[in-house]
C-alpha cells in the first residue's frame, strides 16, 4: 500500500463489520488523516460497531482516534 499526498483531515461514519473493517484498514495502511469514526447500525448494531472499530484500532496501533456512538435506530418521520 502506498502513502497518500491527501492530508485534509476527515471523519469516517460507518457499521464496522468485514466491510468497513476492511476500508478502515486500507485507510489506515495508506497514511489517511482520519480524525475520528462515528458509528451507526447497519450490519451490526451502533454498539457493537463502535466496540469493533475500537478493538481494530488498537490492533493496528491507531487507538487514538476517537469513535462516537451513533444512534441505534435511523431517525424516520411518519
Amino acid at each position: 500500500m502506498g502513502t497518500t499526498t491527501d492530508t485534509r483531515p476527515f471523519f469516517l461514519d460507518c457499521d464496522t463489520g468485514i466491510d468497513d473493517a476492511l476500508a478502515l484498514v486500507y485507510l489506515l495502511g495508506a497514511g489517511a488523516n482520519l480524525v475520528g469514526i462515528g458509528s451507526v447500525s447497519g450490519n451490526t448494531s451502533a454498539a457493537q460497531g463502535a466496540v469493533n472499530t475500537q478493538n481494530l484500532l488498537a490492533l493496528s496501533g491507531h487507538a487514538g482516534i476517537p469513535v462516537a456512538l451513533g444512534h441505534h435506530d435511523a431517525l424516520a418521520r411518519p
